[in-house]
């Protein structure tokens, strides 16, 4: 029986970025991925990259700053239509 091949930081990142709309914080990034320093995650997916033998074209991401309810100014990532 094979072992299903776990899936990396970027891949996780991306598959949430397209699911979710609003987009995602470096919080809510540590809180659903485990992911701890997304803005690199970040930076890897823009750049073009290879899987299993493919090359596949960067995404376009934007960066967003927010006023959290605490009054702290954080990032949203979000994937452009």
């Amino acid at each position: 029986m094979k072992t299903p091949k776990k899936q990396s930081q970027c891949q996780r990142l991306l598959a949430y970025l397209r699911k979710n709309r609003k987009g995602i914080t470096t919080m809510e990034a540590f809180e659903h991925l485990r992911i701890t320093c997304v803005h690199k995650r970040i930076s890897e997916l823009e750049r073009t990259w290879e899987f299993d033998g493919k090359t596949f074209v960067s995404p376009n991401i934007t960066r967003t700053k927010e006023r959290t309810a605490s009054g702290s100014i954080v990032t949203r990532y979000k994937l452009a239509r």
